[in-house]
């Protein structure tokens, strides 16, 4: 496929009441090409579930236009449409007595006409698109009886069922666990780069989105948005501004959100390997700067992160007391803070 299977332009997104528009996200330009995971991201209200409908033609724009590989979408029939253009949304709907092979079947329908029988060919891309997700074993499942996760595979398999250039989801992380959260993020990746499949999705899941999505699509409180690659939001400061603060600072490098606490010292750790990255991670969580103080600031605090035959332990240091050895980075933090408690009392 040559050209993007989604395209906005000046594309202006919110409601009609009567004669008067609420603009919810002002006129924007916007692409998904062949084989690229698009993350929209954004604080509640922000208009990510307004966007995602108008972008699909579930709601209408207040300006601007859409194009759906290459044509546009509001001159697209509903048959076509749906061949073309696929959605997963967040309601989890109640479907009866009804196998997991059943409901993704469903997804055949706008290529099998009125009497809805599946042919040789049907059956193999049911059978393909439950593969593809890795729900082959809920193939003959009561999908009443499903996880929120087993259920979310089999959707996300009638989406591929009908064999879209787009496959819209949203919020498809809502009711799912961390594990779940972090095997959908790897499928929508893995289905868009093998399959040349255009994928948007909206998610409250930054780290899923940091670790997954192509581009990301970042919406503010004021309805402004601006488009990247996650590293290059990161980089601008974008994605701070957005999520952050006076409580939280967001790191670029490590791509994550600290508490903001009040500065109590100083401390250097010493060592190589995870154990020394995340002691150092678990002092900064207690108030103190690690490693990063300015060249000659004196340390309150120095660890030894030491590896050995028969496990890990650490040497901890503190200005005015003698050297302690511990054998978890749990003991040592509350040995340091401790030690503020008392100074400070």
């Amino acid at each position: 496929m040559h050209g993007p299977v989604l395209e906005a332009t000046r594309l202006a997104s919110g409601y009609r009441k009567r004669r008067q528009s609420r603009v919810v996200v002002p006129p924007v330009d916007l692409r998904v090409d062949p084989g690229e995971l698009v993350c929209l991201l954004g604080p509640n209200g922000a208009g990510k579930s307004t966007l995602l409908r108008t972008v699909s033609g579930v709601q209408q724009p207040l300006g601007g236009s859409v194009a759906l590989v290459g044509d546009p979408l509001d001159r697209i029939g509903r048959i076509e449409r749906a061949r073309r253009l696929a959605t997963v949304l967040t309601e989890r709907v109640t479907v009866g007595q009804l196998a997991g092979y059943d409901l993704v079947a469903l997804g055949r329908h706008p290529h099998t006409g009125w009497g809805g029988a599946l042919s040789a060919d049907d059956h193999r891309v049911v059978s393909e698109a439950i593969m593809a997700v890795g729900a082959a074993h809920l193939a003959e499942r009561d999908v009443d009886e499903l996880s929120d996760g087993e259920r979310q595979r089999l959707m996300i398999a009638r989406g591929l069922a009908q064999e879209p250039a787009l496959l819209v989801l949203d919020e498809p992380t809502a009711f799912l666990d961390v594990t779940s959260r972090i095997e959908l993020g790897a499928m929508l990746q893995r289905l868009a780069h093998e399959r040349g499949l255009g994928v948007v999705c909206s998610t409250h899941d930054l780290d899923l989105a940091l670790a997954t999505a192509d581009t990301v699509w970042l919406l503010s409180g004021e309805g402004e948005i601006r488009v990247g690659a996650p590293e290059d939001l990161a980089l601008s400061g974008a994605i701070g501004e957005v999520f952050g603060s006076q409580d939280l600072d967001f790191d670029a490098e490590r791509g994550t959100f600290s508490r903001r606490s009040a500065l109590t010292g100083v401390a250097t750790v010493e060592g190589e390997g995870v154990a020394a990255v995340l002691c150092a991670r678990a002092l900064r969580r207690v108030g103190f700067a690690v490693n990063d103080a300015p060249s000659g600031t004196d340390a309150d605090v120095d660890v030894r992160v030491v590896v050995g035959p028969v496990g890990t332990h650490y040497e901890l240091a503190i200005v005015g007391a003698d050297p302690v050895r511990f054998g978890s980075i749990q003991d040592v933090c509350r040995h340091v803070t401790k030690r503020l408690v008392e100074e400070s009392s």
